[in-house]
């Protein structure tokens, strides 16, 4: 796995976002290369340019490969849900990382204590974790 693909998301997370209807729009893609018969990672701008160096593209196969940064832009800070009693829950959005694992989760402040997690997703990978819970909130309607 090169560097770069340790801070995008993976092909098969990419599809799914692409299949929801996630914008299309980031710095990197995924691409399909007649070349290489194999989906690459490349620039968003050198795609569009047609800077390829010569690999031959299929726009059918064109997946936008998220970046961290991307996704958390997309995510809402908290998410506030009225309770009986007229009282509302906020719960914050919150990133852990334990050994290799990310954890994106909306954990509940109760005066400074977190005790009570709303969702949480995870992946080894920081870009997955996040727009895995973008799909999370995608699906419950809550965006």
């Amino acid at each position: 796995m090169s560097e770069i693909e340790k801070q995008v998301t993976c092909l098969e997370l990419s599809q799914q976002l692409k299949e929801t209807g996630c914008e299309q729009e980031s710095l990197w893609v995924w691409i399909w290369s007649a070349v290489d018969q194999s989906y690459i990672l490349a620039l968003d701008k050198d795609v569009n340019n047609n800077k390829t160096g010569g690999l031959l593209y299929g726009a059918r196969s064109y997946f936008a490969a998220y970046t961290v940064a991307e996704g958390l832009n997309r995510l809402p800070c908290k998410l506030v849900f009225n309770v009986i009693g007229g009282k509302r829950k906020r719960y914050w959005l919150t990133i852990l990382k334990i050994d290799n694992y990310w954890q994106i989760a909306y954990r509940l402040d109760c005066r400074g204590v977190y005790n009570e997690d709303y969702c949480v997703e995870g992946d080894h990978i920081l870009a997955n974790a996040v727009h895995k819970m973008w799909l999370y909130l995608n699906k419950e309607g809550l965006l």
